[in-house]
């Protein structure tokens, strides 16, 4: 008898799992950025928007719409919102709107990009007000611009250099994007500073496939519904006999 109650117990465990998977719904996810986003050096299945979409379950669908050296500042040289990227798609019903931009805007040198960043502040309000009117009501999700790894193993000197002048400057692109997401309703600040490390990143800055799916992973965890407690566990299907 016991042994049956607990089969019995550990069978409306699992039920439930699959009732809790077939009853969460499918989510509509966008993701606007640059070349972390777009991740052209990766196969397809790689790619942490591919990933992402596994993750979130059937019936999720997560369009990756990301455009290789783009910025968030509107008076640089490549635009996000000037974009062939931006620029081709159309207006659609999506639940989720992931942001994920600010990498190009610490360049300096000759795109000269950092000098814009007065109007960080007013260019991020456009591009969230250009999502608002494409996407309708969105969940936003704002996220900082992954970490450089100035010091990474087998930098050029230049290379080297280069990050190491910009990788401050995205703490300043950060505190700017968390405080406008307080600030605005249907926006929310993801910190994507602390996901990664220099393993798994290729020069610095662009993402191996195991830092693809770190970034994945984290999202995932972010959208992920919990709609019912875990099952229960054999040792609460043993205490209960």
């Amino acid at each position: 008898m016991k042994l049956f109650a607990f089969v019995a117990h550990m069978l409306r465990g699992l039920f439930a799992v699959i009732m809790i998977a077939s009853a969460a719904p499918a989510q509509e996810v966008v993701c606007l950025g640059d070349s972390l986003t777009a991740c052209d050096n990766l196969p397809l299945e790689t790619r942490w928007t591919y990933l992402l979409e596994q993750r979130l379950g059937s019936g999720a669908r997560v369009s990756g719409l990301g455009m290789g050296g783009t910025t968030m500042l509107s008076g640089t040289d490549s635009p996000y919102l000037e974009s062939g990227t931006w620029r081709a798609g159309s207006a659609m019903d999506a639940d989720v709107a992931i942001v994920i931009l600010g990498t190009n805007d610490t360049v300096q040198g000759t795109r000269r990009c950092w000098d814009q960043v007065a109007h960080l502040e007013d260019d991020v309000g456009a591009l969230l007000a250009a999502v608002g009117e494409r996407f309708g009501k969105a969940r936003v999700l704002l996220c900082s611009p992954p970490p450089m790894f100035a010091t990474k193993g087998g930098l050029s000197p230049e290379r080297a250099a280069d990050l190491a002048e910009r990788a401050p400057r995205l703490d300043q692109v950060s505190s700017a994007y968390r405080s406008i997401a307080a600030a605005t309703d249907g926006v929310e600040f993801v910190d994507l500073s602390r996901v990664l490390d220099a393993s798994q990143v290729t020069d610095g800055v662009h993402l191996t496939p195991f830092g693809s799916e770190a970034i994945a992973d984290h999202l995932a965890d972010l959208l992920r519904v919990v709609v019912d407690p875990a099952p229960p566990s054999i040792d609460q299907g043993l205490r209960q006999l």
